[in-house]
């Protein structure tokens, strides 16, 4: 359902009504003090009412012309609105909307190298992607190391039941901590429905076995770095 759009107020409630009512009544009531004054009235020539009428109406064009301006301002801001958020949307609309199922993994601590293993289920409901293939980063750079195993699939469509399988073997000689929790992002880089490669990072969180292994805990969206 469409959202309806905001009652016009009515021209006699607004500010330039009254601004432009008042300066005429100013001008009224200054053109009525002098005829009531003392002295003899008499009709000007028609050039000088020319230029008394051009200097009474000045004032109220140049403030129509502000007012166009500003007019004119407003409606180009709100296109350069409208056109940056159907550029998202169409942006959005052109990225695969990922699944994440079957998430199991741990961390193994031996000889000062961290052992890394994970495996996971993905599937895609929104437009295809091609070229997909997964990298995993010790560090917050977006910058990772290709694993071992399950790491690639040429082609995944937008079928919700079209499960692919992942499973991913690395090692490291440093890990980094996060609120006692150890974190290892997960890249997924591929290409999207406009042939632009793409990525989204999801930051994967493992909780300390008190034994010095970690165990896969959650995960959480980290970054999209979408290209226009």
């Amino acid at each position: 359902m469409q959202n309806q759009s905001p009652l016009k107020r009515p021209f006699f409630k607004t500010w330039v009504f009254w601004a432009i009512f008042i300066y005429l009544l100013i001008i009224f009531f200054y053109t009525v003090n002098f005829y009531l004054s003392d002295g003899e009235n008499k009709p000007l020539p028609s050039n000088e009412f020319g230029d008394f009428l051009a200097g009474v109406f000045a004032p109220l064009a140049f403030f129509f012309i502000l007012l166009g301006y500003k007019q004119q301002s407003v409606e180009i801001q709100n296109n350069t609105q409208e056109r940056l958020e159907q550029k998202r949307q169409s942006l959005l609309l052109s990225q695969p909307f990922f699944h994440f199922k079957s998430f199991s993994g741990f961390i193994i601590n031996s000889d000062d190298s961290f052992f890394f293993n994970l495996s996971l289920s993905l599937s895609n409901s929104r437009a295809i992607c091609r070229q997909l293939f997964l990298l995993l980063s010790f560090e917050d750079s977006l910058v990772g190391q290709i694993p071992a195993g399950d790491t690639s699939f040429g082609f995944i469509n937008n079928n919700f039941e079209d499960q692919r399988d992942f499973y991913l073997i690395t090692e490291s000689t440093h890990l980094n901590f996060e609120n006692e929790y150890a974190v290892v992002y997960l890249l997924i880089n591929y290409t999207d429905l406009n042939d632009l490669t793409q990525m989204q990072s999801l930051k994967l969180l493992f909780k300390n076995d008190k034994d010095g292994s970690y165990s896969f805990s959650h995960y959480i969206v980290d970054k999209n770095s979408y290209q226009h």
